[in-house]
């Protein structure tokens, strides 16, 4: 039932796309023949010499685009074949390798500077593991892309929706959250190395040797495109500084010609059989193959390894109206990616937690203007151990530091109610406290608990803002970077697997908000 509802809610949004696509292309054929209308009509009269060539020119541009709309539209008639395809794919246990986020606007008006778009419509490209080579790109409507995103990560979409329900259940509803006064542990750097070496030796070895391949083919690359623009640059100073004024310029289009012929000569024979091996086995760039090898081979392990009663979901995270659940962010227009959601329980406790980023969609942008970013980095929720009836913020105090480093997220995050000073002087020189319920404040943030928010932070190192809203706790670790991420120029087994080791102290911190906040420990109803 799940896949025909995601699969209807696609044809719906392909419908719309291919409606919007229809009445562009008719505007643009209109303009385009009024134009040319205008330019028979008056500018070629007033040309004295043979016009034939100008109109051939226009004649011929208004085919070539007639030619691209009629084959666009075309595409899109058979979009509804390339969908049924892909859910074939995906009931036949076809996951996604690799998922790409795109954004097309069906208008756009240019007018100077600014820029009005209009009509967006928000495109995956995925890439799937049975069918290598073969990209699908389909519109789907932005309140659907995490769906979409689970269901092509493989996941037990189920356990997820069961995981949510508990997380956001009403505090009167019949069926409680179970939680467990009595933590598991997390395990030891220790126990830890043993499982590395006894269950993943073999797949981490594995990885290595893709991650090696790929950064040799990275540096070939990056060579030759060196040694092409060397020599180029090289060959016309040497001729400027010798021959002088004298030099001919024409005289660089020889050599330059020859650099690039051999250098398109070494991408294709050498470089690109690589990067469609890459492609086969990871589903995008050289570099996405050894991330993709390791995520599917080795963290999925490691995850259930940590939480047997967690989930990965490779392509997942957090959609917009968590984010807007948390009561941590103000109403804006926002646009979100992520990936690597975990979610399920830890000792009782409903959570997700995933690498995020959002960022600030502008109704008029300037030409070549970046958007502004709202949030990067980690993203926690889970349910709270305690009722209240008022929110509360914690929001650090991140100095000079955190100007730099803060991704403009001071002017998003809710900072409602009054400034409340709390009893703990080092906690409140970290952060600042805001509430509309004094006392109600001080029963969710006791001693204890600044004392865990100041040790989380203090470990990590992370720039956390918490909210405690509608019988929930988020924690958003503004931390600027994405956790989980294989890097080419790292070895993953030197150092005695020093990188492993870290990837799973990074993960124990996520898990660790848990059980450092005493999540699981059911204070008062």
């Amino acid at each position: 039932m799940y896949n025909e509802e995601l699969k209807a809610a696609l044809l719906k949004m392909h419908a719309r796309d291919k409606k919007l696509t229809f009445i562009n292309y008719s505007l643009i054929i209109l303009v385009i023949i009024v134009i040319a209308a205008f330019l028979g009509k008056y500018l070629f009269g007033f040309i004295q010499i043979d016009a034939l060539y100008p109109k051939l020119a226009l004649a011929f541009a208004i085919i070539m685009y007639l030619g691209y709309a009629i084959s666009k539209i075309v595409k899109i008639n058979k979009r509804t074949q390339e969908i049924d395809a892909l859910f074939d794919r995906i009931t036949g246990g076809a996951k996604a390798t690799n998922i790409m986020e795109s954004k097309e606007y069906k208008f756009i008006i240019p007018l100077g500077k600014i820029t009005y778009k209009m009509y967006p419509i928000d495109f995956l490209m995925i890439s799937l593991d049975k069918e290598p080579g073969k990209l699908y790109s389909l519109p789907v409507h932005s309140s659907f892309v995490t769906d979409f995103k689970n269901l092509l990560s493989g996941a037990d979409v189920n356990q997820i929706m069961d995981t949510l329900t508990d997380i956001y259940r009403e505090e009167d509803e019949d069926a409680p959250v179970e939680y467990e006064n009595e933590t598991t542990p997390l395990k030891t750097v220790e126990e830890f190395r043993e499982f590395l070496n006894s269950e993943l030796g073999d797949s981490v070895q594995a990885v290595e040797e893709t991650r090696k391949k790929s950064r040799k083919t990275k540096l070939l690359m990056t060579t030759a495109s060196f040694v092409v623009m060397i020599g180029f640059m090289g060959y016309i100073y040497f001729n400027a500084f010798t021959k002088g004024r004298t030099f001919d310029t024409s005289q660089i289009y020889i050599p330059m010609g020859i650099l690039f012929v051999l250098f398109y000569a070494f991408y294709f024979i050498v470089i690109r059989p690589k990067q469609m091996k890459a492609f086969k086995e990871g589903g995008g760039t050289i570099e996405q193959a050894a991330d993709y090898t390791f995520k599917t081979k080795v963290f999925e392990r490691i995850v259930k390894f940590v939480s047997p009663n967690a989930q990965y979901v490779l392509h997942g995270h957090v959609n917009l109206a968590d984010l807007m659940e948390s009561g941590l962010f103000r109403e804006r227009n926002y646009a979100i990616t992520g990936n690597d959601l975990i979610i399920g329980r830890h000792n009782g406790v409903p959570f997700q937690f995933c690498d995020l980023t959002v960022s600030v969609i502008k109704k008029t942008m300037k030409e070549n203007e970046d958007p502004d970013y709202a949030f990067y980095g980690q993203f926690f929720m889970a349910r709270f151990n305690k009722s209240f009836n008022s929110p509360v913020y914690v929001i650090p105090k991140t100095g000079v530091k955190g100007f730099f480093t803060d991704n403009d997220i001071s002017l998003y995050t809710n900072v409602e109610g009054e400034k409340i000073m709390l009893e703990d002087p080092e906690f409140m020189k970290m952060f600042n406290v805001y509430g509309s319920d004094q006392i109600e404040a001080r029963y969710i943030i006791t001693p204890a608990m600044m004392e865990r928010i100041k040790q989380l932070t203090l470990r990590t190192k992370g720039q956390y803002y918490i909210a405690f809203y509608n019988n929930r706790i988020t924690v958003a670790n503004n931390s600027g970077k994405n956790n989980f991420e294989v890097n080419l120029s790292k070895s993953l087994t030197k150092d005695d697997n020093k990188m492993m080791i870290d990837f799973y102290q990074d993960l124990c911190n996520q898990f660790a908000i848990v059980d450092d906040l005493k999540l699981n420990i059911k204070i008062w109803k």
